[in-house]
């Protein structure tokens, strides 16, 4: 493992095999991520070094888009790039995406690749 400080990201999805198959994806990568299974968690994991969200629009009872709607309100939060991840994503979630702020909206079929990338991306375009 690298000696070098890993770049925290926050994954919000209450199914625990998706996180699992993130972290493989993030395995080689400069990124920690950190799961929260409820937005509530979630709430309770942000801090001042997470660096991006990873955003499921379906938790449980919750909604996803409630909470980025939540996270572009926030000063504190304005910043954090957010990247919908969801297992049907349609143009029209894209744009509501887009529109109340996300970096991207992803499919939960997309490769590690375009998840890795799309992260990197989201992380470069707020430095």
């Amino acid at each position: 493992m690298m000696n070098k400080k890993l770049t925290k990201i926050l994954v919000v999805d209450d199914l625990v095999d998706y996180f699992n198959l993130l972290q493989d994806y993030f395995d080689d990568t400069p990124y920690k991520l950190i799961h929260a299974e409820s937005i509530s968690r979630g709430r309770q994991l942000l801090s001042a070094d997470i660096r991006a969200v990873i955003l499921d629009l379906n938790i449980g009872e919750e909604n996803g888009w409630d909470f980025l709607i939540e996270l572009k309100r926030s000063r504190k939060t304005l910043q954090i790039p957010v990247i919908i991840i969801t297992a049907a994503p349609t143009f029209e979630s894209s744009a509501m995406a887009e529109l109340l702020g996300a970096f991207g909206c992803l499919s939960k079929l997309s490769s590690g690749d375009e998840v890795v990338n799309t992260l990197t991306e989201a992380i470069e375009s707020r430095r």
